[in-house]
């Protein structure tokens, strides 16, 4: 089994929807994502990943929460 998978993924695509558990890294060979939330019908940016950055949810990757 290999520990490392490569897949390319269209634009706007959600890696991990609002109250699920992040169980996958990513690393971002190239491009840009952001993490981000809403509020009162508002996007709120937390961050950006770029080329060569791994994202996640960290908290919510090591609590399995």
């Amino acid at each position: 089994m290999h520990a490392l998978k490569i897949v390319e993924l269209p634009a706007r695509h959600v890696l991990l929807h609002e109250g699920s558990v992040a169980i996958k890294l990513y690393y971002l060979i190239q491009g840009v994502a952001k993490c981000f939330y809403r509020k009162d019908d508002k996007e709120v940016i937390v961050w950006f990943a770029l080329d060569d950055d791994v994202l996640t949810s960290l908290g919510s990757f090591i609590s399995s929460k």
